[in-house]
Order: C-alpha cells, then structure tokens, then sequence
C-alpha cells in the first residue's frame, strides 16, 4: 500500500501507486514491512508512507537541469551496421522548487504563521529505437509475385518444382493458386482454364489416396477439389486485385533491403514528456494546531511503440505500429492537527487522487470507407484494423485506443496517546476506490492466410506446403479470417473500504 500525506494513493485494479510527488517535493519518506500499525491495517505486504515538503520561516529556492545528448555520443551498432544515421536521444529533466514564509508587506507581515512551497519539474526526452520487419517488395506491392518462386538460401529448398497437379500444371515453389477458381473435378474430364481461357495441360487425374475400404492401398478417387494456378504468380496480370487489397497493400513500407525477410530496418524515437506542478500551504492556527493544504498535478505522455513504418511510407503511416500512451495524474490532500499536551494528539486527513491513463494508436481515427470497406466498421471500431499475413503485420501491435481512469478518495482520522510505557493510537480510515474503464474501440482483425491460396492437394481439400501466400489473399480480398465487435463501453466498478 502507498500512502501520500496520510491518505491512499494506491490504485484498486493492480496496487500500483497513482501519485509519486518529485524528488524535490519529498520531505520523508518511511517503508513499514511487517508489524503495521492500525492505519495500514489495509496492507497485506510493505506499507509506502511520504510525506511531502513544507515552506520553512526562511525563503530556499534551487535550480537544476540534467542533460543527455546524442551529440555527445556515437553512432549505435546497429545503425552504423545498416547504414541508419544517429538517432537522437535527449534527455532533459529541469525543474525548480521554492518555499518560505508567505509574506506580504504592508498586508501580511509574519514569518511563522503561514507557509507554502512549489515545485516544478519537466521531462523532454527522446529515445533511439531499431525496429526490424518484413515487408513487401517493389515488385509484390504492384501484385508481382513472380520473385516468390526462388527460394531463399534459409529455406533449404533447392528444387523450386515440387511436381505435377491434377491437371499437369507444374506445382511450383510458392506458387499462387486463385481461391475464387475452386472447383471439384472428375477424374477423366477436361477443364478450360478460367484465369487464362486456354485449355488445362491434360484431362482431371486426381492425386491417388488411400482407399477408405483397404487404407493399405492407394487408389485414384473419381473426384478431387481443385485451385487453378495464377500464371507467371502475377495477380494484376490476372486481374485479380480486389481494391481493398491494394489500399491496405499501400500502408506497408517500402524495402531498405534485399530478400522477403527482415528486408526492412527503421530507426525511430520514443519520446516521452512530461510536466509536474505541487503546491503546498501550511498554517499555524496556534502553537498547537497546524493545517495543510496540497495541490498536485502530472502531465506525462510516454511512447508504447515508436512509429517505424512511416519513414518507408513517407508519412505519418496509420498502419503503422505507433502508440503513444498519456498517463496524467492529479492530487489533491488537506489536514489538520492538534497537540492536546504532551502526551496527546489528534490528526485528520483528507484527500482525492486521479489518474487518467489513455492510449492513442497510430491508426486513429480511421474511416475504412478510404479502402473501399462498409461505413458501418467505421462505426463499430474507427481504429485500423490489425491485419495479419505471412510478412509483418499491419495495425496496431501493443497498448488500446482507451480512456480509463481511476479516482481515490479517502478520510482518515488518527487520536495518539503516550502512556508510561506503551503507546495507545486509536481511528479510522474510508476509502473509497473507483475504476473507470472507459470507452474502447474493439479492434477490427483480418487474416489472411497463405492456405488460402496454396495448391489443394486432395480429396480431403488439405493445402500443399509451400504453395501460396497470406499477402497474395489479401490483395485478392480473400481473408481466412475475420473479427470485429463494437465499441466497448467500459463500466465503473466502485469499492468503499471502512477500517477502526
């Protein structure tokens, strides 16, 4: 449990602390792991209690700035290896605090009644990151996939003819077969080929299976299910892309290098900002009574994933992976004390802490009527949709397009007594825990799988290994797979805890 100027500053969902004050604004801070006292009765492990600063009778101020810059620094290894220049990487983390007596002359002229206390600190910082893909070619983002037939010195492949279909077109190394042209054939009869209009090589013969009555035996079935293949691997060629297709084609990169895999190295920054603002007044009712009042406030923004892809798109890429991820927090606390005598005090505290926490993808918001989709997706989630094939994916890859958020409020009240050889401390604490989860788009997910257009190698309908392509199918419009849901309007779970 966190615990800030004597109230709760933990969050409800996953313990994690809300509010952590400045360096600058941190008078003490004590961590208590077993033996807790009545006030951490909440606590099942380490209790977390600071306290922040409070003016003084004297004004103290101070300055500071802490500074990283890549001007000072190398190249990194891996971008000298791929011919990337330096990226840059920043880091500055300036404030400044001051406190004193609030003293107003000719108003308000006292050194020991009233005090504040301020702090400001920033964050600007950029750090270098390397992302590595694998995107389409030249040649593939125009629908020629005729360079798919060679096989890379990884695959361990070296006979690009794998044999003979059923009928006689040669079974190429990734070779394309259309979807759309599925069909069942006859054993004997002949076929004219829909995609070319010209006669098939030979009449059906379908591949020998083993015979359902004596599975020791092979034998050719009268039927079989049948793809016919895209000539030459060219789609266009073929007239067969589908405009969806090509639009969400366009959203990949271009190459930085040869080959079909890891052919597309990206150096990006993650920045991350952020701006701290704590105010804090103290007044001295009597010698006895003390009350406090505190503000604070966090704007912070950190970068969950760089925006690789848009140096190879040319822009700001809305399938790119990019996510940035505000995470602002605000605190507010008042108290008030009283020295009975020597032996006897009372404290009150009271407080409210807010933190907001969002996510903002790079692919929003965004109409899936620019690729020619239905409107309606739109409506159910505008966030690009997460495409999957056998190259890099599409979309976003990590953080939500969400707006969560978490209130805490809490009172608590504290009576202490010192008798002659022990310590009575009696109260009570309430808190009350409030998750907001917000709006958030569900994702949209089309998958495209190279099955889909992979050579059909028997009755069963089963796909030839290393036949066809994932990102072949979607540029033919043809998904194995499609999710989507609408908006997810999230509920606002609220629990109180009361403690003695």
């Amino acid at each position: 449990a966190y615990m800030l100027d004597g109230i709760w500053d933990t969050d409800s969902t996953w313990g994690a602390v809300i509010y952590v004050p400045s360096v600058e604004a941190t008078a003490d801070m004590k961590i208590q792991t077993n033996s807790f006292t009545a006030q951490s009765g909440f606590s099942t492990g380490n209790v977390f209690q600071v306290e922040t600063k409070s003016g003084s009778s004297d004004f103290h101020g101070d300055m500071f700035e802490f500074i990283t810059n890549e001007k000072v620094d190398a190249n990194k290894w891996a971008n000298n290896l791929n011919g990337l220049a330096k990226t840059p990487y920043r880091r500055n983390q300036f404030g400044a605090s001051a406190g004193g007596p609030l003293y107003i002359p000719g108003l308000y002229k006292q050194r020991n009644k009233t005090f504040i206390f301020g702090v400001y600190e920033g964050l600007r910082m950029s750090t270098p990151n390397n992302g590595t893909f694998s995107v389409p070619t030249e040649k593939m983002h125009s629908g020629d996939f005729s360079e798919w037939y060679v096989p890379t010195a990884a695959s361990g492949i070296t006979n690009t003819n794998l044999g003979t279909d059923a009928l006689g077109y040669p079974v190429l190394y990734h070779q394309i077969y259309d979807p759309s042209t599925a069909i069942v054939l006859n054993t004997g009869q002949s076929y004219i080929d829909p995609i070319t209009g010209q006669p098939a090589p030979q009449a059906a013969s379908c591949p020998q299976v083993p015979n359902p009555n004596n599975p020791a035996q092979m034998y050719t079935p009268p039927t079989c299910n049948y793809r016919f293949p895209v000539p030459n691997n060219d789609l266009a060629g073929a007239h067969l892309l589908n405009p969806a297709g090509v639009a969400l084609m366009s959203y990949y990169p271009k190459p930085t290098a040869s080959g079909y895999t890891n052919n597309y190295i990206a150096a990006a920054s993650a920045p991350t900002t952020s701006d701290e603002y704590i105010i804090r007044a103290d007044h001295n009712l009597t010698d006895a009574t003390r009350m406090y009042f505190r503000w604070a406030y966090k704007y912070e923004q950190k970068t969950n994933s760089p925006q690789y892809y848009d140096a190879g798109y040319g822009g700001d890429d809305p399938g790119g992976p990019g996510n940035v991820r505000p995470n602002n927090r605000f605190s507010v606390a008042a108290g008030f004390s009283h020295v009975f005598n020597a032996t006897t005090a009372v404290s009150a505290n009271a407080g409210f802490q807010r933190w907001h926490q969002n996510g903002v993808d790079q692919g929003y918001p965004f109409d899936f009527g620019s690729i020619g989709l239905p409107g309606f997706l739109t409506q159910n989630s505008p966030l690009f949709p997460i495409v999957q094939t056998d190259f890099s994916s599409l979309g976003p890859v990590q953080g939500c397009e969400c707006l969560p958020s978490t209130n805490v409020g809490s009172v608590a009240a504290d009576l202490t007594k010192a008798l002659k050889k022990n310590a009575l401390s009696m109260g009570f604490i309430n808190v009350v825990l409030q998750n907001n989860n917000g709006f958030n788009p569900a994702d949209t997910t089309f998958d495209f799988s190279a099955g889909d257009t992979a050579n059909l190698l028997n009755v069963s309908g089963a796909t030839l290994p290393n036949t066809g392509s994932g990102l072949a199918a979607m540029l033919m419009g043809h998904p194995s797979n499609s999710s989507g849901t609408a908006n997810n309007l999230g509920t606002a779970p609220q629990e109180k805890y009361t403690g003695f």
